[in-house]
């Protein structure tokens, strides 16, 4: 513990920005980790859960069954199950505008990691940059007092300004794999939600051809992003 303080100050004053990004990304990771995961099984349950109700037509159960549940997919679904009586097309549109409210919430506080990504090797760059800096007037000082001043520890105090650029670096890999990863879990519970709405779409019409994949939630799709 000690040698790890001792790294940490040799690090600089950059070191404790970058302490509170890699705060910020274990609070961030952690949250939507419990987060997504919690959205994804129960998601994935709630078509099964109500296809009883709904085959033997008790739509009030099967309402109250979902109006209990907070995730994408059971909103997406509530939605079609109170246009069920206006028909296919008001069904569509009432789940594609549930999908369209709901999926943003998949993606809270991804641009603080996506912010960490970025900042952290800046961070960790400039810390070094300026112990760099501040070894080199350190020899220069020696230097004009004494031309032929010995200036080996030159390296050790070059190796230590290299610390922040190495944290940097780390925090910033780590946000990232988490981040790639959130992003593809947001992807799959998309893919979920329609995969259910086409589902519940054909059991309510009895139509082969179910929903025409209506809650492509484009606005979502757009400020995610390309995944890194």
């Amino acid at each position: 513990m000690n040698q790890l303080f001792k790294l940490f100050q040799s690090g600089g004053i950059m070191m404790y920005p970058l302490f509170i990004a890699s705060v910020l990304a274990v609070a961030v990771i952690l949250e939507r980790y419990w987060t997504l995961h919690s959205i994804a099984h129960s998601g994935k349950k709630s078509l099964r859960e109500i296809e009883e109700h709904i085959r033997n037509e008790r739509w009030d159960e099967a309402m109250r069954l979902l109006e209990t549940k907070s995730d994408p997919t059971s909103k997406t679904l509530l939605a079609g199950l109170v246009e069920r009586k206006r028909g296919k097309q008001a069904m569509e549109l009432a789940m594609e505008e549930a999908a369209r409210e709901s999926f943003p919430s998949l993606r809270h506080y991804l641009p603080i990691l996506d912010t960490v990504i970025t900042a952290a090797p800046l961070l960790g760059l400039l810390g070094t940059i300026t112990g760099l800096m501040g070894v080199f007037r350190v020899v220069a000082d020696k230097l004009s007092h004494n031309p032929h001043a010995d200036t080996s520890g030159i390296t050790g105090g070059i190796a230590e300004s290299l610390i922040a650029t190495a944290t940097g670096i780390s925090i910033a890999v780590v946000a990232l794999v988490f981040y790639n990863l959130f992003t593809a879990w947001n992807e799959a519970i998309i893919t979920e939600t329609e995969r259910q709405a086409t589902h519940l779409i054909r059991m309510i019409t009895k139509s082969p051809d179910g929903i025409s994949t209506v809650i492509e939630d484009t606005q979502f799709k757009g400020e995610q992003g390309t995944v890194r």
